[in-house]
């Protein structure tokens, strides 16, 4: 939020006065969304000068020049992607806007919010620069460019497409642009492009507030903190300037009092970064939801100086994460266990607004989620405001999916991005990880991995940093921990891929170092009926498996575990319900390991990008599949479990220990669990109980195996009771 006022006696507005500007007393925010003149241009003629191309092309160059003519060009929606206005294209574009304006004293800026991929800007025939990358907002100073009248704008976008469905091409992507453009859960044919979010002109006073950083630290303790607040400030003034500032500190979403500091600082013409530190007693905290309560502060940060008064102030939470030996993590001093997904809201995250964020982020607090992984993304504000609002940490990936070009071209281009990214989510308690490559390979790990990761630990010193993610083969973890200190952050599919398995419990022959923090693991699952005939249109039966392909299903696989199809009906009962199985076990399996082998589970996939078929929970339309209530059930702050028997056990009447898993910060006493064993016709074989006690965010595992299963058992029913209060219940079939 920016505010400034003006005092007609000062400096200033002496020197406005003299420049004939007009004094505004409050800031204006002028909006340039809207329809905007478009055009294609396969052949990116529209930069070159006349004298460059043949006679029959001299009308297809010179975009940038004052008199020439949009009004023939289409009209197109800003902000959006061109693909969802239905420009099905990769390549370069224009944009074209006339506008009336009338100018001011102080400084303006042309700001965008949001441009895909490599954006050229004019104003009035003067060139602006030039930007790359789709998630970082940008500015022009456009004071002097401006004129009192008409206006013109004129944006060059260009998005070309590195490869396509159907040619797989990977190992030289130099685009910045993660699971948007190259991933097995979205439209491979589709590279998102344009001006997809805001555009507009800010006015600022000749000196303002810029931005404002806040970073907590405790070294004593929780019962204080210490906070760097780092201010912004741009003079545009050719002296230094004698300011008053004053930082506040105010609650933001709890009841509590204010904290106010006071500067006098001399601000040097140009962009200063004053840096103050404060300590704050008794601070309010930021927790996950199920930890504690998300406290948010705002931070004001007001700047009086030459008969100006400027405000700028941010939303932020103060805490701390830390991690110490492998993923042992946390929170304020309280050890955490991750629990949460991937998510990518909408391959054209235009798409995406508040609410249909909200809808994604009550959907997986509800399932009991406290951590979402933006995967190769960085989604839009609003999803990091609620994300904070609503206690969910993230795990944010910058936007490198497997393997990239290792280049020191991409090295150069990548680091200023990574900074970026760094710097627009630096505020947001909610991101407690930076990671820089999903699944990169060795050459990338080593070169351009290593690269990002110094320069995060370089600027931020408040989150954990992750060099990348992997699955179990793809480098020797353990050169990976000597070498680089790196941590197991691993993925694996057991039921899925590891088709060599004889069933999904042959994970227990797993090294169980793998187990440190897995990030990724599923089934691919069919949604409802419903949305499968949204995504085929009516002719998703008999099935063309082409088509199926298409939309990201994997068909050997999903047969191999289920079987050949007999209807939809049964193809889409089935395949949710093997997902839902999968799911189950693997987070039974790793809470049972929780603190010991276990620190973590981010299931793949929470949601779909695209009308496909893929590892998601939730699909497209934001229908939950029966692995959305299977994870809420599993993921559940307490739960009792036992370990999934396989089907030679019950020739070996093999008995089970029962667990049982709190993630709360309360000890449990006096607790009993009840099991009954059941055959097939739901016939009762025995039936018993066990106390039990754990600790507060414990495990309790029981000394001896309790239930005993043989040839006649089908079902085993879990109860855990508390002063006769039902807590959690479970169930595992034959």
């Amino acid at each position: 939020m920016v505010e400034f006022t003006h005092r007609d006696t000062s400096e200033g507005s002496k020197a406005a006065k003299s420049r004939g500007k007009k004094l505004r007393k409050t800031i204006e925010k002028f909006d340039l969304d809207g329809l905007w003149n478009f055009k294609t241009d396969p052949e990116n003629l529209g930069e070159l000068y006349r004298e460059d191309v043949r006679a029959s092309h001299k009308e297809k160059v010179e975009f940038f020049r004052d008199n020439f003519d949009f009004s023939s060009w289409d009209k197109i929606l800003v902000p959006s992607h061109w693909q969802r206005e239905g420009y099905n294209f990769n390549g370069t574009a224009w944009y074209a806007k006339n506008f009336e304006y009338t100018t001011a004293e102080g400084v303006a800026k042309l700001c965008f919010s949001g441009v895909d991929y490599f954006c050229d800007v004019w104003l009035n025939g003067y060139y602006l620069g030039s930007h790359e990358g789709f998630f970082a907002p940008f500015s022009y100073d456009v004071t002097d460019k401006l004129q009192d009248g008409e206006n013109i704008i004129l944006i060059k976008v260009g998005a070309p497409n590195e490869f396509t469905h159907y040619l797989y091409k990977g190992f030289d992507k130099k685009y910045i642009k993660g699971a948007l453009e190259h991933w097995d859960a979205n439209d491979r044919s589709l590279n998102p492009g344009g001006i997809w979010n805001s555009v507009y002109i800010e006015e600022y006073p000749d000196i303002y507030v810029a931005g404002i950083k806040v970073e907590s630290y405790f070294p004593d303790g929780y019962k204080s903190a210490l906070i760097s607040v780092t201010v912004e400030i741009d003079n545009n003034f050719h002296k230094p300037i004698q300011a008053e500032l004053e930082i506040m500190f105010s609650p933001d979403n709890f009841d509590g009092g204010s904290f106010v500091f006071a500067e006098k600082p001399i601000i040097t013409p140009g962009n200063n970064n004053l840096k103050f530190m404060y300590k704050l007693e008794d601070p309010k905290l930021w927790w996950t939801w199920d930890t504690g309560e998300p406290n948010l502060y705002a931070v004001l940060a007001e700047i009086t100086a030459v008969g100006f008064t400027h405000k700028y102030s941010v939303i932020t939470g103060l805490r701390e994460i830390r991690r110490e030996k492998g993923w042992e993590t946390y929170l304020n001093g309280r050890r955490i266990f991750y629990k949460g997904g991937n998510y990518l809201s909408d391959q054209l995250l235009s798409n995406m607004d508040a609410k249909k964020y909200e809808t994604d982020i009550v959907l997986a607090k509800q399932a009991n989620f406290n951590m979402l992984r933006p995967f190769c993304v960085v989604e839009k504000r609003e999803f990091y405001e609620l994300c904070d609002h609503m206690g969910i940490m993230v795990y944010q990936d910058f936007p490198m999916q497997w393997s990239m070009s290792n280049s020191s071209e991409l090295v150069r281009l990548a680091l200023p991005q990574a900074a970026q990214m760094i710097n627009m989510l630096s505020n947001h308690p909610s991101v407690v990880i930076w990671c820089f490559g999903s699944e990169p390979g060795k050459r990338n790990f080593e070169k351009l991995g290593a690269a990002l990761t110094a320069e995060a630990e370089r600027l931020d010193k408040t989150r954990i940093v992750q060099q990348a993610n992997s699955w179990e083969k793809q480098w020797d973890f353990k050169w990976a921990i000597e070498k680089y200190d790196w941590r197991v952050d691993n993925h694996f599919y057991p039921g899925w891929y590891h088709k060599e398995w004889s069933d999904i419990t042959d994970i227990n022959k797993m090294n169980p170092e793998f187990f440190d923090f897995v990030t990724e693991f599923g089934a691919q699952a069919l949604p409802c009926r419903e949305s499968m005939d949204a995504i085929f249109g009516g002719a998703m039966w008999p099935p063309d498996w082409v088509e199926y392909e298409k939309r990201c299903f994997q068909k050997d696989e999903q047969l191999h575990w289920i079987g050949e199809p007999q209807d939809i009906d049964s193809f889409i009962e089935k395949s949710q319900a093997h997902q839902a199985f999968v799911l189950k076990y693997i987070v039974e399996f790793l809470r049972m390991r929780k603190f010991t082998y276990c620190n973590g589970a981010l299931m793949f996939l929470y949601n779909d990008c695209r009308p496909v078929i893929t590892w998601s929970v939730i699909d497209y339309y934001r229908r939950p599949k029966a692995g959305y209530y299977a994870l809420k059930d599993a993921f559940a702050q307490i739960l009792v479990m036992m370990e999934y028997p396989r089907e030679a056990d019950y020739a070996a009447n093999k008995g089970f220990k029962l667990y049982i898993a709190n993630d709360t910060d309360q000890e449990l006493d006096g607790l009993i669990i009840k099991y009954k064993i059941k055959d097939k016709q739901n016939r009762p074989l025995c039936d018993g109980e066990l106390g039990a006690s754990v600790a507060a965010d414990g495990l309790f595992v029981s000394e001896e195996n309790i239930v005993i299963i043989d040839a006649n058992t089908c079902t085993v029913e879990l109860e855990l009771y508390r002063n006769n209060e039902l807590l959690s219940i479970n169930k595992y079939e034959r």
